[in-house]
């Protein structure tokens, strides 16, 4: 069972942060010309006057408890990709190391004892001491606007509440049982067994986690959002050397408990800064960025979890592909999942899996490994209106369409089922307004269907099908009334088979949920939970729930939940509540680590009611869209069940009106009057292009759709497949008539490869497969990569003219290029 920290000896006390804020408040760091606080070793001033890496640091100016942090950090900036990179990084690693671990004297904490032993429990403090001075958060001036009405008991306090939200640790990194069972006792907490969560590294508060605590009980005007994300890259980088360095019989044991102290305090730095952001976009929701970019080093901590963070400790009634959406995706760093399995599985606990029919009336969970081998994604068979409303035998009459009503409204709105109009036979419509509720619902949950009554009505159980259940119209005749509205949409009764008709109406999606007083979301698992008078325990069982229903990991879904404005939770008995209302419930009280998740979710945060004059009804709201590529990366691993939906929705997404080819959306793109852009990145998959012979000028490279085509998505060869990604790091392309405009980075190869033989055998075979596809006849080729992207890593040595001798400078260039590529 989780726990969350407690005030203590062992972990932090509301003395310390007293004494802490005092401290601060009579030693603030003194302010550079900008009136920013200066770190205590200024980067650029520190690269500036030692250009190289033979400076004795010992000499340098600077506390020795900071000195080794200095020469690593001067060496990491300096190394960069260069060829000299792997020397001058082994050289900051033995500094730091060595420091660290092999000469404890050097450190103020450790200065009394005569010996060289590993670093012991008393040397927390010398790691206290070090991050205070070399983080980039270390002591920072109270503001004076809250100075001015600094009540330090009140501050404190609050810190204090802030804190115990926390787990009591971290989830463990990778390895971490080995170094356990040789320990000395004096690593744990006095009487209690070896184990993680009973560490003293692990368990003990850091100060800047301490005064990141105290800055966000000021408010959020205190808190630098890019100094957290910097305090916490430094860690980071931190333990990737540590992680890095050899172990040896003098380091074993030092090493570990600096990375778990080390860890612990990356871990909830950047759970504190997710906090505060997702409070800041809470309060403001006009703040909320679609997938933005953290400032926090993640991927490489991430890949450090325990096997305790995959998807096998998952309860059997949670789908595992929509755990891995939550647990991958990069804005959830570090994805802290233990309160989401344990809130879901106080919720469905008892309940057996049902992701894959194995035998009648059996189920198994699915793999996790795709969507597609999921049957609450595609196989299970659904017969359209199968659900009906709790109190209903199951046997009520169906409502079918006035067609009438329907076709002589004005199409320039889309059309909505009138509360005063519709009677117990046929369903009549109204004009989407200000005062209608959207429904977003999983066709498959048994909810779909026509509103008109099609097919041979000489068979009607095999032939015969469409209308409406009437249960479910008084359902959602009540829960409109009971929310003020005068209608209600649903693509059920609202969007008729007429292929125009169907057109026109997926025409004014985004109106329809961006001009909604509510949206209603109905999802099977949601609606067997009661949401009346909730709990706050029960709230956090509810959000997990949110996170990995069905509802949630759909793309159409998306897209309505990304247009609503004000999204209601329908529950057991027709109960509704209001999902903005019960996230900032649990933000301000509850689990830190579960709603931190909703950050992955920006769909789920309502936007703010921005209006606009329009021609249709008063109050049109503004249309918020994501670029092309974001919009394709979030659909990435989101289903849709008809074919040619994905575009669509990825047109909706990006573009007010849809798209049904991706040469469509392309072609409106191509002709804005300003330019679009499109991310480098993005254009490097293997998703299929538009074909040269669609007539189309100028797009023969872009993509034909938002991702791969089915099971391809999910697929790895040897090198695996270029899936879509957004990447901010990269350089952008210009959309012209004549073409894309774009800078990028490219690399020659030879193809033949006969006197090359310092590559990797899966390097070789991949540039042979090439030269052997597309290069026949040819001597050279090459191979591109976006400009100013850094993500992918491999030695992969000499790509080279002849027998593959260059200049090192070249070597180096063509082995950046090379890298992005072929990872």
């Amino acid at each position: 069972m989780l726990t969350y920290l407690e005030e203590s000896e062992f972990t932090f006390t509301n003395d310390r942060l007293k004494k802490l804020l005092l401290k601060d408040q009579n030693e603030p760091l003194s302010l550079d010309s900008r009136g920013l606080p200066l770190r205590f070793i200024h980067r650029s001033k520190f690269l500036e006057e030692h250009d190289d890496l033979t400076t004795e640091w010992r000499q340098l100016h600077l506390p020795p408890v900071t000195q080794p942090f200095a020469a690593w950090l001067l060496a990491t900036e300096r190394a960069g990709t260069g060829a000299l990179a792997h020397l001058e990084l082994d050289r900051a690693n033995e500094t730091l190391i060595d420091w660290a671990f092999v000469k404890p004297s050097i450190g103020s904490a450790s200065a009394a004892d005569p010996s060289d032993t590993p670093v012991l429990v008393r040397d927390l403090e010398r790691y206290e001491e070090a991050m205070v001075e070399w983080v980039d958060w270390g002591r920072l001036p109270v503001p004076s606007s809250a100075q001015e009405s600094l009540d330090s008991d009140s501050v404190t306090a609050d810190a204090c509440h802030i804190l115990c939200r926390l787990p009591a640790t971290p989830p463990p990194f990778a390895e971490h049982e080995k170094y356990l069972a040789s320990l000395d006792q004096d690593y744990f907490l006095p009487g209690l067994e070896k184990k993680w969560e009973n560490m003293r590294a692990v368990r003990f508060v850091d100060s800047n986690t301490l005064r990141l605590a105290m800055h966000i009980a000021w408010g959020e005007e205190s808190v630098s959002i890019d100094r957290m994300a910097d305090a916490a890259n430094d860690i980071s980088r931190c333990f990737e050397v540590a992680t890095k360095a050899t172990d040896t019989t003098t380091t074993h044991h030092g090493r570990f408990l600096m990375r778990a102290f080390l860890w612990s305090a990356w871990h909830r730095m950047t759970m504190l800064h997710l906090h505060c952001r997702l409070g800041m976009q809470l309060k403001n929701p006009e703040s909320v960025i679609f997938y933005p970019r953290m400032g926090v080093v993640g991927a490489t901590m991430s890949s450090n979890l325990a096997t305790t963070e995959s998807a096998e400790g998952t309860p059997p009634y949670m789908c595992k592909w929509a755990y891995k959406l939550v647990s991958q995706d990069q804005a959830a760093m570090p994805p802290d999942l233990r309160a989401l399995r344990e809130r879901f599985a106080q919720a469905y606990g008892h309940e057996g899996p049902r992701c894959v029919a194995v035998s009648p009336g059996r189920f198994e969970q699915c793999k996790g490994e795709s969507p597609v081998k999921c049957m609450r994604f595609k196989g299970a068979i659904i017969k359209d209106q199968s659900a009906h409303a709790e109190s209903c035998r199951r046997d009520c009459s169906k409502l079918t369409w006035d067609e009438a009503s329907y076709r002589n409204l004005p199409s320039d709105s889309g059309r909505a089922v009138s509360l005063t109009e519709t009677d117990d036979t046929h369903i009549r419509y109204t004009s989407a307004g200000p005062e209608n509720m959207a429904i977003s619902h999983v066709w498959s949950h048994g909810q779909g269907g026509r509103p008109e009554m099609y097919g041979n009505a000489s068979t009607p159980t095999l032939d015969y099908t469409g209308g409406y259940n009437r249960c479910l119209h008084h359902r959602f005749e009540r829960v409109s009334r009971k929310l003020g509205c005068v209608s209600y949409w649903m693509d059920t009764p609202c969007i008729p088979r007429d292929h125009k008709l169907r057109r026109d109406e997926i025409s004014h999606i985004n109106d329809v949920f961006l001009g909604s007083k509510v949206t209603l979301v109905c999802d099977r698992d949601i609606m067997s939970m009661d949401v009346s008078n909730a709990t706050l325990e029960t709230m956090e069982s509810i959000l997990a729930t949110v996170l990995v229903c069905d509802w949630n990991v759909r793309a159409w879904t998306f897209l309505e939940a990304m247009r609503a404005t004000n999204i209601y939770l329908l529950g057991k008995d027709d109960t509704t509540v209001g999902l903005k209302e019960m996230l900032w419930r649990v933000w301000s009280t509850g689990d830190i680590s579960l709603s931190n998740l909703f950050f992955t979710t920006p769909h789920l945060i309502p936007t703010p009611n921005y209006y606009r004059a329009s021609s249709g009804w008063e109050g049109s709201k503004i249309l918020e869209t994501l670029s092309v590529d974001k919009a394709a990366a979030v659909l990435n691993n989101r289903h849709a069940t008809r074919p040619g939906d994905d575009v669509v929705i990825w047109s909706l997404l990006c573009e007010e009106a849809p798209s049904y080819t991706a040469q469509e959306l392309w072609t409106s793109l191509q002709a804005r009057r300003l330019p679009v852009e499109v991310s480098t990145a993005f254009l490097v998959s293997d998703a299929p292009r538009l074909p040269p012979a669609s007539g189309i000028s100028g797009l023969s490279w872009a993509p034909q759709r938002p991702n791969l085509p089915g099971e391809q998505r999910y697929l790895r060869g040897d090198l695996g497949n270029f899936v879509t990604v957004s990447d901010e790091n990269c350089e952008k392309g210009i959309i012209t008539r004549k073409g894309l405009l774009a800078e990028w980075r490219i690399a020659q190869f030879q193809v033949d490869l006969s006197d090359v033989t310092n590559l990797p055998p899966t390097t070789m075979k991949y540039l042979e497969s090439l030269g052997s596809k597309y290069l026949a006849g040819y001597r050279w080729g090459a191979v591109i990569r976006p400009a100013q992207s850094a993500r992918y890593h491999l030695d992969l040595g000499r790509l080279g003219k002849g027998k593959g001798q260059r200049k090192d400078n070249e070597e180096t260039e063509e082995q950046e290029v090379l890298v992005a590529v072929l990872a």
